[in-house]
């Protein structure tokens, strides 16, 4: 992605947590994702040839359907091209998630309840 126009988030986290300073014309890697927080920008995964919008600081970008009125303008950035793996299959965070484990069974489970 490039970025064009700096919006609401003037700032990309980076893997360790720091906060990285954007400028127009930046080329960056960010993740394609559905995105729902109520408070700020509710974001689609929808790759099309149009600009696409920075939806979190921490590089979920997608086409914005709708904004929180305290919300600025969203960060806006223009496709280049999608990362492949050395076998040519475009990347997924799905290719790196943790195995799923199955339910302990065996837990206690105690119950602290207050009541006034």
């Amino acid at each position: 992605m490039q970025n064009l126009e700096l919006g609401q988030h003037m700032n990309i986290q980076l893997s360790d947590r720091r906060s990285s300073t954007s400028y127009p014309c930046d080329l960056v890697v960010l993740c394609l994702g559905d995105r729902y927080p109520p408070g700020q920008f509710h974001c689609m995964a929808e790759l099309e040839d149009a600009l696409m919008q920075l939806a979190a600081g921490g590089g979920i970008v997608g086409t914005v359907v709708a904004t929180h009125e305290k919300m600025g303008l969203p960060t806006s950035a223009e496709p280049r091209g999608l990362r492949a793996k050395s076998d040519g299959k475009v990347m997924n965070v799905a290719d790196y998630a943790l195995p799923v484990r199955a339910p302990y069974n065996d837990v206690t489970v105690i119950g602290v309840l207050e009541t006034r």
